[in-house]
């Protein structure tokens, strides 16, 4: 075991002194870098861009920012690295990706950590690069977290064309790559220069389509996928007989509501003031999109959680709140509800059963709590909000045209809770054209027209009776004038007076019965 040891330690010295063993750094610090770090690579093509990292201490938290340009950013990887702890698994955009990592004491010291990969696409011929960026860190494992990262490193590509240009790619049942959907039956489109093309649908964003031509169609149809995300690839052998880069589709499917949930408020019961609704629930698949919310047969308005009523009425209620997915699934749970009774308006004017003429102004007064905000409705339409005053009163005047006929008026208290009371008395009133306002009294078309009729067939009776009247005084004077006539005549004969004098008699006689 001696003998052992002692040929161990002649070896370290021999290296030692041959300048074999690592040496001290004298510098501390670390660097972020990428590999490969250049090449040349062909439009569309996919390759992988790994993200290490270099030390000379102990450091054990990592953080990197990347962005790309001229490259798209498909997917990110961190299988077999030194980061052990992942607070947020990595994460990318198209053209970004981030690693946040660490690992326990000791940490990482040493040339070539390994944090994570990324998988690109190159983009259009010209230059393409992936840069590490601000505000990336690496913090030393010396209790305090010191930043000590002094590099950040970067990759450029040259890119060429493609000899053959991939398909472009479209669905008539999903057609935003973004967004999910419902159907479970995808039907998708291409086109590309030439007469060959080879596709496949799996749940790989990376996958590459194979060169075995599937034939010259440009349409497939998938039925009865699952839920998840699925993508399509497809390439095309152009004229000169080279394959093209493949291009894929992205189709989100998601045919499962939300979880179910059960909505709570505060205060549920009595309350006296507007109640807040809290709710929360989960979607496995596409995730939650929005929450709407209703009360009782109302419309639905989309909410936040937690969410106060923006106003309610006394009484009992039904809060009904709907989840819904990225995909447009529904959940909907609901929470009964009961508020307080605030008092109720009166309305004094006008009166049940008035009649209004046709033109006039509709003046409207009542009462509620002193300060309540009161809406009024005519034919359960709003047409106007008011405020009562410190005793309570309010008024309105209406001054719109009303058509004829009956109408309903109501109206209903706001406190300033925005609680709701109940409705007010309704009051029936009609709207007569043919009414009119005599001496400050309404009389009703009817009536009036009735009362004209009456007056003018009065008038034509005593017309009638008048007229009957005169003719029987005529004859009558007619007759006493004839007997007074004859009596002169035997008066004069008597006395044997002139005929000269009869005749100057009987002619004012006849005069007489002319003028009668």
């Amino acid at each position: 075991m001696k003998k052992t040891a002692k040929i161990l330690i002649v070896i370290q010295l021999l290296f030692l002194s041959l300048g074999l063993l690592p040496q001290p750094t004298a510098a501390a610090g670390a660097s972020l870098y990428l590999s490969p770090s250049n090449g040349t690579k062909t439009s569309g093509d996919k390759f992988n861009i790994f993200v290490y990292v270099g030390a000379s201490q102990a450091v054990n938290t990592f953080d990197v920012y990347l962005s790309s340009n001229n490259m798209t950013v498909l997917g990110v990887s961190s299988g077999g690295s030194i980061c052990v702890l992942f607070p947020n698994p990595p994460s990318y955009t198209s053209s970004t990706a981030r690693f946040k990592c660490g690992l326990p004491t000791p940490g990482f010291n040493g040339g070539k950590g390994y944090i994570g990969s990324i998988v690109v696409q190159a983009g259009s011929p010209g230059t393409g690069s992936v840069s590490i960026d601000s505000p990336s860190s690496v913090l030393a494992n010396d209790g305090s977290g010191t930043n000590v990262l002094t590099s950040k490193g970067s990759a450029t590509f040259a890119i060429q064309p493609h000899p053959t240009s991939a398909p472009t790619i479209s669905s008539s049942t999903h057609p935003d790559e973004s967004k999910w959907y419902k159907a479970t039956t995808a039907t998708l489109s291409w086109n590309g220069s030439g007469g060959a093309f080879s596709y496949i649908l799996d749940q790989n964003p990376n996958t590459d389509a194979d060169q075995k031509s599937e034939g010259s169609g440009k349409t497939k149809t998938y039925e009865n996928l699952t839920e998840g995300t699925w993508y399509f690839h497809v390439n095309v052998q152009g004229s000169n007989g080279t394959w093209s880069p493949t291009s894929t589709f992205r189709l989100q499917i998601d045919t499962t509501p939300p979880e179910k949930f059960t909505p709570e408020a505060d205060p549920k019961e009595n309350a006296e003031v507007r109640p807040i609704i809290a709710f929360n629930t989960t979607d496995k698949t596409s995730g939650i999109d929005h929450y709407e919310l209703k009360v009782d047969n109302g419309s639905w308005t989309r909410v936040d959680n937690p969410y106060k009523l923006a106003s309610i009425s006394s009484g009992s209620h039904t809060v009904y709140v709907k989840a819904v997915d990225k995909a447009g699934n529904e959940t909907i749970g609901e929470v009964k509800i009961t508020v307080k009774q605030i008092q109720a308006p009166k309305i004094i004017l006008p009166t049940d059963g008035t009649t209004i003429p046709y033109g006039s102004d509709l003046l409207i007064k009542g009462q509620a709590g002193a300060g309540f905000t009161v809406k009024i409705y005519l034919d359960e339409k709003l047409i106007a909000t008011v405020k009562a005053d410190q005793n309570g009163n309010f008024s309105y005047t209406y001054k719109e045209l009303i058509k004829s006929g009956r109408h309903r008026l109501f109206a209903v208290a706001i406190n300033k809770d925005n609680i709701e009371s109940s409705e007010s008395n309704v009051v029936h009133f009609n709207l007569d054209p043919k009414a009119y306002l005599i001496f400050g009294f309404t009389i009703p078309g009817m009536s009036l027209l009735f009362s004209l009729v009456f007056l003018l067939v009065l008038l034509l009776i005593m017309a009638a009776f008048l007229l009957l009247g005169a003719k029987r005084f005529r004859r009558k004077l007619k007759k006493v004038l004839e007997e007074l006539e004859e009596e002169v005549d035997k008066d004069l004969s008597s006395e044997k007076a002139s005929e000269k004098l009869k005749k100057e008699v009987d002619e004012d006689f006849d005069e007489a019965e002319k003028k009668t």
